[in-house]
């Protein structure tokens, strides 16, 4: 009988001994204030701050549904998903390990870079961390807290669960990596009017206005009296007007070399669209030469062409960029004046 309480004790003591060390295990893996990486209240961010310590620096600021990037330019709302899904998503790793630890902190001190989160723009940031680079297997990247202005003494490897890769490449650090390319974002609703002019073919020109509900008013600049409506080919118009929803240039290019050399030259076409509420978006298109990005060199007779079929240069944001725009984006809405008129029995339209 003793030897049972005897095993009963020991088996009472082990138990706790097991519990504890599991408690305390848990308890060192338990959320603090140096691991608090995760940002649950996404919908709250009203301002996002990077910084990195060769003085390059990106403010973002909500705007309603929309960010906008050093006080300049809309972000892109496809890196600004990005970028918030990855502060909502970020988990505890691993912390450093002892002998690495130093030197994590030395590499984020020089190359780490450094993020606030606010959710009032006028207050102090609620949280502030630096993140770096990621392990070799790219599992996760080292990051560290800041608390109260100060450095947490100890950083962590942070990951999303089930990805790979780089956190640090989310955290773009240039206006022009962020801004966006956006061109004419209207939906059919909020168009008034647009107009086009073919500086080289001239009798391609027109401007179409809406009137409201099923009925447009299109002009040719060489007639002073508006297409018949029962000549207007309505459902091919309805969805060119459709067309504007979502078209975005290639690249900005304000930096280019020759980009006087371009504006001096010759037009190819000017699309000004006027919104509902007064506001107007144009876009000047210019042909591109052929170079040596050009993928297509010969027409269909063989002989060398003398601009690049694909590409335009084109100078949007009413003035204020530069850049390059593709006919494959573009080119359902290079429309013109007949393409709008029905045609005769046995003809189709474009549209």
């Amino acid at each position: 009988m003793k030897k049972n309480l005897i095993y009963v004790a020991i088996a009472v003591v082990l138990a706790l001994i097991v519990g504890y060390l599991v408690n305390q295990n848990s308890n060192q893996y338990a959320v603090g204030d140096d691991q608090n990486f995760k940002t649950t209240n996404i919908e709250d961010l009203e301002r996002i701050y990077i910084a990195a310590k060769d003085g390059r620096t990106v403010k973002l600021d909500k705007h309603d549904d929309h960010w906008i990037v050093n006080d300049s330019f809309k972000a892109m709302p496809a890196k600004v998903d990005l970028l918030l899904g990855t502060l909502k998503s970020l988990v505890i790793y691993s912390p450093v390990a002892d002998a690495a630890r130093d030197n994590v902190v030395k590499e984020l001190a020089t190359h780490g870079l450094k993020v606030e989160l606010y959710d009032d723009a006028d207050d102090a940031p609620f949280k502030v961390y630096f993140v770096g680079k990621p392990d070799q297997g790219q599992n996760a990247n080292s990051m560290l807290m800041q608390i109260d202005g100060k450095s947490a003494r100890q950083p962590h490897m942070v990951h999303i669960p089930g990805f790979v890769g780089d956190l640090q490449t989310r955290f773009l650090l240039t206006t022009t990596d962020w801004r966006d390319l956006s061109v004419f974002s209207y939906t059919l609703d909020e168009i008034k009017q647009v107009k086009y002019t073919y500086h080289e073919i001239p009798a391609a020109s027109f401007s179409l206005t809406v009137e409201g509900g099923d009925n447009f008013t299109l002009q040719h600049p060489d007639n002073s009296t508006p297409a018949p409506q029962d000549l207007l080919f309505k459902a091919g118009i309805n969805k060119f007007l459709d067309s504007f929803s979502n078209l975005n240039a290639e690249a900005v290019t304000n930096e280019f070399a020759f980009k006087d050399s371009v504006l001096n030259g010759p037009k190819f076409a000017t699309i000004t669209v006027t919104a509902n509420n007064g506001e107007s978006s144009e876009l000047i298109m210019y042909r591109m030469h052929a170079n040596r990005r050009t993928k297509t060199l010969f027409d269909a007779g063989g002989n060398p062409i003398t601009y690049d079929p694909d590409h335009y240069y084109a100078l949007f944001n009413n003035g204020k960029d530069f850049g390059i725009v593709q006919q494959f984006v573009f080119g359902k809405v290079l429309r013109q004046y007949s393409d709008f008129i029905l045609k005769d029995k046995g003809e189709s339209n474009p549209l």
